[in-house]
């Protein structure tokens, strides 16, 4: 096979690894780990602090969605129907991080001159995280008067709108 007749493919592969490398950079709906995702404090027997952190790949809008989804989650793991939304921040959590210093091997070219070394690396980024803060209040009938959400609507919703798996509607 010619050179020619590999490029083509060579091509095509390069850009589906990109693609799918960046296009799964954004966090994950998942527990929370050294990457992000969600995790979910119990104040009151009705009431729960939830929050999603994202990495800084992450948009704010789907922060805040996955942390309205886990809030919908916890409801109805505990056997409610409804949330009712008390308090929401969204922040980003900044930090710096520097990459590695290297040391890359030097020849001159000629034979004018001998090798060495050269150092590499030692830059420092600026990384900033979106997060979404959801304090909820958790009922089994709607509450008057004041805005609620229908838990299961909001995981069916939110699941179809990031190509989660739904869930199944109960009875």
């Amino acid at each position: 096979m010619s050179a020619k007749n590999i490029s083509k493919p060579l091509s095509a592969l390069v850009i589906f690894l990109s693609i799918s490398v960046l296009g799964g950079c954004a966090a994950s709906y998942k527990a929370k780990d050294v990457w992000g995702g969600f995790s979910e404090t119990q104040i009151k027997k009705n009431v729960f602090e939830v929050s999603f952190k994202g990495n800084s790949f992450t948009t704010r809008e789907r922060v805040k969605d996955f942390s309205l989804l886990r809030s919908a989650e916890v409801a109805l793991e505990n056997g409610y129907d409804y949330f009712v939304v008390i308090e929401q921040t969204q922040s980003r959590t900044l930090f710096q991080e520097t990459t590695p210093m290297g040391f890359t091997a030097m020849s001159s070219y000629g034979g004018h001159g001998g090798q060495g070394r050269a150092a590499t690396g030692g830059r420092k980024d600026y990384v900033s995280n979106p997060v979404s803060d959801t304090i909820v209040a958790c009922f089994n009938e709607k509450p008057e008067n004041v805005t609620s959400y229908n838990a299961r609507q909001i995981v069916n919703e939110i699941k179809t709108k990031y190509a989660l798996d739904k869930v199944a509607n109960r009875t």
